[in-house]
């Protein structure tokens, strides 16, 4: 399994982060299902909500070219079906990799990045407001919750497996919490 490889992007390399919109303010950023519905030109297949703690989505959509613009929402992705070729470009960084069963990525609220995904892709999105964060830190006796920090197609099996629902069959296989197929 090959990790993503991250670099540093040329200094004659426009920063995509703020190409389409400068950064707005917290209270006017959308919420991440309406950003994800605008870069994905199309519907989640199935969606689940309770506005005050998150939202999950499931999503098949067509290859991407487009700059996610800053959110409201922290989003956690997994990847339940086919491995997928992707770039991330943030204007400092860029990296590029494969989506597959077992990695997640994690979008901080506030960032943007341009992505670039070469193949039509399933994925399960977990769109998480900062308030459920502070509420979970709390109970768990946790003083702070710090920073999300970004992570693209991070190997992480125990963590895609609470994430994804156990009733989920992806076409013509399964993922199992052992994160291999």
């Amino acid at each position: 399994m090959s990790k993503p490889l991250s670099r540093d992007t040329s200094p004659n390399q426009p920063d995509t982060s703020q190409a389409e919109q400068p950064d707005l303010p917290i209270g006017e950023r959308p919420h991440a299902d309406a950003e994800m519905t605008r870069v994905l030109k199309t519907a989640p297949l199935r969606m689940a909500s309770d506005p005050t703690n998150g939202i999950i989505t499931f999503w098949k959509h067509d290859p991407l070219h487009d700059v996610v613009r800053p959110m409201a929402d922290h989003v956690i992705m997994t990847f339940p079906a086919e491995p997928v070729r992707f770039e991330r470009r943030d204007g400092k960084t860029f990296v590029n990799g494969m989506t597959r069963p077992g990695t997640l990525t994690v979008i901080p609220a506030g960032s943007s990045s341009r992505w670039d995904i070469y193949q039509p892709l399933s994925v399960l999105q977990l769109y998480l407001p900062q308030t459920t964060l502070n509420r979970v830190a709390h109970e768990a006796g946790t003083t702070a919750t710090g920073d999300l920090v970004e992570r693209t197609a991070h190997p992480d099996p125990i963590t895609c497996c609470s994430v994804q629902p156990t009733r989920w069959k992806a076409p013509q296989r399964s993922m199992r919490c052992s994160g291999t197929n």
